[in-house]
């Protein structure tokens, strides 16, 4: 029986790099096939996209409560008005925090 010969490793040995990144051509990946990937998360995306448009849409609600609260409450002293709108501007913040939390979670 003759001598064995030592195992090769399938690496490239230090000597041999192997080719750099921006030398391998690129290859054609079409939307469609990326879009196949997120499938079975649609639902998913589909609530975290809910909640964003939610929480956007309640963000731009708050100045304009802030302007009737400035104009109608505390101009015109109107306490009753003014602590409804403080009240919602309070709530707006929590609902908020609470959307940011929920899409964190998603």
């Amino acid at each position: 029986m003759g001598a064995r010969q030592p195992r090769r490793s399938r690496r490239a040995s230090p000597s041999e790099p192997g080719p750099r990144p921006e030398d391998i051509p690129d290859r054609h990946v079409s939307l469609r096939r990326i879009g196949r990937l997120f499938i079975p998360y649609r639902l998913r995306l589909g609530l975290l996209l809910g909640l964003i448009v939610l929480g956007s849409i309640l963000s731009v609600a708050s100045p304009f409560l802030l302007r009737e609260a400035i104009n109608k409450g505390i101009i015109k002293h109107d306490l009753t008005l003014l602590s409804w709108l403080v009240g919602g501007m309070i709530a707006l913040a929590i609902i908020n925090g609470v959307i940011g939390v929920a899409q964190t979670w998603i």
